[in-house]
């Protein structure tokens, strides 16, 4: 059967749950799906902004809105955007100035809330609105089991779906003995949650240790000049390079190019790039933090995870890496097969959701789910609420 589904995004910046959405519709879409990518306020900040349109390979719509439409128009406008495509899916993902309507709206818009990450406000996402949701997909079994234990009212309506990514039929060829170990890191420059800044100490360690490296990083956000002023030395010497922001197929082209993804995270759900780069066979040095890491990386089998903000031990394991080239060949096909033909590709994913819509659907025709009436729930205001604060540092 055919569903007609809406994913919204207040604009199209390079993210991993942009990236992850993206591959979300090309797979619906490639199994004869009307899937579709809905901007509901494009012309907000955003800090890594891609080119607009967005994707040609998908269909991209914008909020039938003036470009300087109040938010309360903006959310009057959604509301009538999707009764009018009725009966269809409503994924609003992160877009929480937005998906605050899903309490006014119909039953014959079936609501799919997903929690992305183990941040404060995706949990204080589902907790206001999830009374009014169809179902909540939970990104990794973690996840899961916070959303049971904050809200038991939904424990039936919690489903665990990991992002998703495409296997390439590229494939690195095995490390060179005496090469540098080459290090990669990818995604938005920002101190919250990414903990970029400890990419400097990292680097210094190495090199006191002396070890043949280069690193890549690839992104933009808040901390970029200031990663790159206390990186300038080992920029000027060739040992660090900054691309800024670029588009996906070229991140999956230079992840091909790379040994190994440093990923030094406070939190995260199921993280795109490392999913990317896995499926690229980069050996993954991570935060050992309890999300979805576990559920990708065993330590010393596929890559290593390390105590988050311990630089020395992961200054180590990086020295191992660099000094070793059939250790990092070995753990880079393990961390790919990892990927390959396991839940985490698109096709698993993409088949995953069809069951859970197909489900959600079943529910609404038999009246086993109904929405309670409900009027909109934006979320609370003030510097002191956490969830504006996450939110208001990310748009910076």
């Amino acid at each position: 059967m055919a569903y007609r589904i809406i994913f919204s995004s207040p604009t199209y910046g390079l993210s991993g749950v942009n990236t992850a959405v993206a591959n979300l519709i090309r797979g619906l879409n490639h199994q004869d799906q009307e899937a579709r990518l809905l901007l509901t306020n494009p012309k907000a900040p955003d800090p890594m902004p891609m080119p607009m349109p967005g994707p040609s390979d998908f269909p991209v719509y914008f909020l039938p809105t003036m470009p300087d439409a109040s938010p309360k128009a903006r959310r009057k406008a959604l509301i009538a955007y999707l009764e009018s495509l009725e009966p269809c899916f409503y994924v609003p993902g992160y877009d929480f100035d937005h998906s605050c309507i899903t309490p006014a709206l119909s039953n014959k818009v079936m609501v799919i809330g997903v929690v992305h990450s183990d941040d404060p406000a995706h949990y204080e996402h589902v907790q206001r609105l999830g009374d009014s949701w169809n179902a909540v997909i939970c990104v990794s079994q973690a996840i899961a089991s916070r959303v049971r234990e904050k809200c038991p009212a939904l424990k039936r309506r919690i489903h665990v779906i990991p992002s998703g990514v495409s296997l390439t039929n590229l494939r690195r060829g095995p490390a060179k003995p005496g090469a540098p170990l080459r290090l990669v890191y990818t995604g938005r420059l920002i101190q919250h949650q990414k903990r970029v800044m400890d990419l400097v100490p990292l680097v210094k360690k190495l090199e006191e240790k002396n070890a043949p490296f280069t690193l890549t990083i690839i992104g933009g956000g808040p901390q970029a000049g200031e990663l790159e002023t206390a990186l300038e030395p080992q920029i000027a010497r060739g040992k660090v390079s900054m691309t800024g922001t670029l588009p996906n197929d070229q991140v999956l082209r230079h992840l091909l190019e790379h040994d190994a993804l440093v990923l030094t995270s406070d939190f995260e759900g199921t993280p795109v790039s490392l999913l990317e780069a896995m499926a690229a066979g980069c050996v993954p040095v991570v935060a050992d933090i309890p999300s979805g890491i576990p559920e990708l990386v065993e330590d010393g089998v596929n890559g290593f995870r390390v105590k988050v903000g311990d630089m020395e031990t992961y200054a180590q394991r990086l020295e191992f890496l660099a000094h070793d080239p059939e250790l990092r060949t070995r753990l880079g096909e393990k961390a790919r097969e990892t990927i390959r033909d396991s839940r985490f590709s698109t096709e698993k994913v993409t088949d995953a959701y069809l069951d859970l819509f197909a489900q959600v659907d079943w529910d609404r025709k038999t009246r086993a789910f109904q929405r309670p009436k409900g009027k909109i729930l934006p979320r609370p205001n003030g510097s002191g609420n956490l969830a504006s604060r996450v939110m208001s540092m990310f748009r910076k």
